[in-house]
């Protein structure tokens, strides 16, 4: 992948998985399946040929950086740290702290460090080279499981934010991207773009994977145009609706005698670089690039067949914990993977960490461990995640929770699709369902 920088999205709080995360676990060190979350989209990049990988963490995380991380997945990792005020940042403001270090030379394969997926980043790379995209976009179809299970600490099946994305099937072409929200009751398409792309497949069972492949000559003007945060909510709805605009003559780039620096078309470049390297005896490809003369060319892969799930809600983080069997390897033991957290798989499909006790009689299906857990006398644990440190009770049943760290479910205890806060105890026979049980911390 030498034609491609990879930024890893780290330096989100977390704001949807509040339940979950303390100041001393950020979002990114999340466990799911018993390794940190950074590490799925760091060992899907080293699998895709990459060799080094810049992450981006919160300027709170320095003190806490894992220099154990790179060995671990087999990549170089430089660590860019970025500041934030009261609010997130979005994917481009953190970007942009990158551009001003001159830190990207190339095209950029962008991935947020919530994504665990066993899809090989290839083909979407594959994908953006030949069509010389602008912007290539990672969707795949949302898992039935996470549609329709039930989310531990809410009442009912997930409300999932859904978006409307159009695909043209030969080529691949992304022709319409935007929240369902954004809409009414009818889309409005227009007719130049339907005489151009005639074939359009419109969905919206697709969840957008945060896997974004960027144009180097998108920098210039993505650092003048400071308006635009983030990129599946702006940058590439904006995209998408600019490719088919017709671009503008070159003496229309002056108004009043001032260049406009944030006017996009005065950063593409020319029509015939553009098509250097590419084979334009394709018909496929000269029919796509359409009549307008446009620089602007945004593709999307839909990975149909793959896992992929973003654990940047509780819905998607327990999905990811009942799926992750899928992509972690069998033996963590090996020399390819290096010093990683033990993990194995009993007959009743459970990943358990080291210094896990079970006593007599306790049963326990389908779970997650972490390390340091006990489980008590006849205790039965299913379909749940317990983090590193916590004590179940003789006698207590737990099902469908998520149970943060270092704490202690009484004897008899019953919870059922509950989460349980760091450091919140449960009393002996208490009865809990659909709740979150504990107090947040600020982050």
């Amino acid at each position: 992948m030498i034609d491609f920088q990879a930024v890893v999205m780290a330096a989100g709080r977390g704001s949807r998985l509040t339940e979950l995360l303390t100041a001393d676990c950020l979002k990114y060190q999340l466990p799911v399946g018993n390794l940190p979350m950074i590490y799925y989209p760091l060992r899907a990049l080293k699998n895709a040929g990459f060799s080094e990988a810049i992450v981006v963490l919160p300027s709170s995380a320095r003190a806490r950086v894992d220099d154990s991380l790179p060995d671990r997945v087999g990549l170089r990792i430089d660590y860019e740290f970025v500041t934030s005020g009261e609010d997130d940042l979005g994917t481009l403001q953190s970007l942009r702290q990158i551009l001003l270090k001159g830190k990207l030379k190339k095209d950029v394969f962008i991935v947020g460090c919530d994504l665990v997926t066993d899809f090989d980043f290839t083909l979407v790379a594959n994908l953006h080279r030949v069509r010389n995209a602008t912007l290539t976009a990672l969707l795949a179809p949302m898992s039935q499981s996470l549609r329709e299970s039930a989310i531990p600490g809410a009442r009912g099946k997930p409300k999932l934010e859904r978006d409307l994305v159009g695909v043209e099937p030969e080529t691949r072409r992304l022709v319409l991207f935007n929240a369902e929200a954004d809409f009414e009751e009818t889309v409005a398409v227009r007719r130049k773009v339907l005489e151009e792309h005639p074939f359009v497949d419109v969905r919206s069972d697709l969840i957008d994977a945060h896997v974004y492949l960027l144009k180097k000559w998108l920098f210039p003007y993505l650092q003048k145009d400071e308006n635009i945060t983030t990129v599946k909510g702006e940058l590439v709805p904006f995209l998408t609706r600019y490719q088919f605009k017709n671009a503008p003559k070159q003496t229309e780039d002056v108004v009043d005698g001032e260049e406009t620096e944030t006017d996009i078309f005065r950063y593409a470049p020319s029509q015939e670089s553009e098509h250097l390297g590419i084979n334009v005896v394709d018909d496929v490809y000269i029919r796509d690039t359409g009549s307008h003369k446009n620089p602007i060319h945004c593709y999307a892969y839909v990975a149909e067949g793959s896992f992929l799930v973003r654990t940047n809600t509780v819905a998607g983080y327990m999905e990811a914990n009942r799926q992750v069997r899928t992509v972690i390897p069998a033996d963590c033991s090996s020399p390819e993977q290096g010093d990683l957290p033990a993990r194995s798989a009993g007959r009743f499909d459970n990943i358990v960490a080291d210094k896990v006790e079970f006593g007599e009689k306790s049963s326990v299906r389908h779970c997650v461990l972490g390390p340091n857990c006990q489980i008590g006398a006849q205790a039965k644990v299913s379909d749940s995640v317990l983090l590193d440190g916590v004590t179940v009770k003789d006698g207590a049943n737990i099902q469908g929770c998520i149970v943060c760290g270092a704490q202690e479910i009484g004897s008899g205890a019953v919870l059922k699709n509950c989460v349980v806060a760091h450091k919140k105890n449960v009393p002996a026979e208490a009865k809990h369902s659909n709740e979150v049980l504990g107090t947040f911390v600020e982050i």
